[in-house]
């Protein structure tokens, strides 16, 4: 499946003393790091309120970078 279809599992890591990371699980098991945050809280609040709204804006870059490297792969003269 294209990442550009699927949806993540989304985590929320401590990285570091003072820095929550965001990362998105892929269905090939490939990490993202997506966002970080001062505190958890925050994270688990994107992830709930925000999430969706990434994926649907990644998901029309994956699928432009798709038409443009189509567009390449066959020829276009405008690409």
């Amino acid at each position: 499946m294209s990442k550009s279809l699927e949806k993540p599992l989304f985590h929320v890591t401590l990285s570091d003393r003072d820095e929550w990371v965001i990362e998105a699980e892929w269905s090939d098991s490939t990490l993202e790091r997506v966002s970080k945050f001062r505190d958890y809280s925050a994270a688990a609040d994107w992830i709930a309120n925000q999430s969706e709204a990434w994926l649907a804006a990644r998901r029309i870059q994956n699928i432009a970078m798709e038409l443009r490297q189509g567009a390449v792969a066959l020829g276009d003269p405008q690409s």
